[in-house]
């Protein structure tokens, strides 16, 4: 599944669940995808994931049908046409906070003349040079990758109007930790400012007809959470392995005492 039918579930009012692993763990990226998790990324910005499990991670995202995206250790452009030739369907970029950088952000997630990616026809994703034609595989890429760019800092809330602006960005991810730390409230992703600032964004975000992904931060409170979004237009939610881990350990020990 490409990661642009992700675009087109959204828009037809599907609600996309993603399933973060920080972990260098296949199994469990395939546990997610089993699981029926719609997406999920492999976090490299947070986990010391090398770069053979995390094509191994995207390997088993695949064969479930989960979509597999990778989140960049940080910033770079650099390091996305290394991802994308393993398999990946497209790049979480942390801190995307000016217009230059999503530019170059995007650039690098197409070939030419779309962008600058290079070409690598022997790589895993074009099946090591076993596809009829590279320019038919390069314009698929083309058509069917997706770019997440996080919101996570004042300065991208400050820049959005610019960013978006920028073709080739699908959605638009809100780190809400890091934005409290970045509004001088760290620790209170539920702060009043906080969640003036996800309404701002979630305005824009959609104003300009783009999609926006807001992680599930209380399990507790899921259902309702789900629905409100979806009222609000916000169809991409995510939420991590350890999220969904440690209220299940914490249940099983506190049961077998």
């Amino acid at each position: 599944m490409s990661g642009k039918s992700l675009i087109a579930r959204a828009n037809a009012g599907e609600y996309l669940r993603g399933w973060a692993v920080a972990v260098a763990s296949p199994a469990l990226m395939e546990f997610g995808g089993y699981a029926g998790f719609d997406w999920g990324y492999v976090d490299v910005h947070q986990a010391t994931i090398d770069f053979e499990t995390c094509e191994s991670m995207i390997k088993a995202a695949q064969m479930t049908g989960m979509v597999p995206i990778v989140r960049l250790y940080h910033n770079d452009p650099s390091l996305i046409p290394l991802y994308m030739d393993m398999g990946a369907s497209g790049v979480l970029v942390p801190h995307m906070n000016t217009r230059e950088q999503a530019e170059a952000i995007v650039e690098q997630t197409r070939f030419r003349p779309a962008g600058r990616r290079g070409s690598n026809a022997a790589a895993r994703a074009a099946r090591f040079g076993f596809v009829p034609s590279i320019r038919e595989y390069q314009d698929q890429v083309n058509e069917e990758s997706i770019v997440l760019g996080m919101i996570e800092e004042k300065q991208a809330v400050d820049n959005l109007p610019e960013i978006l602006k920028v073709p080739g960005v699908d959605i638009f991810m809100l780190g809400l930790m890091d934005m409290a730390e970045s509004l001088g409230v760290a620790g209170h992703w539920d702060h009043p400012e906080v969640q003036r600032v996800v309404s701002e964004v979630v305005g824009q975000v959609r104003a300009a007809g783009r999609h926006i992904c807001i992680p599930t931060m209380d399990l507790d409170k899921a259902d309702d959470w789900a629905q409100t979004q979806q009222k609000r237009g916000v169809f991409f939610t995510v939420v991590s392995v350890y999220q969904v881990m440690a209220p299940a350990a914490e249940r099983f020990l506190e049961a077998a005492q």
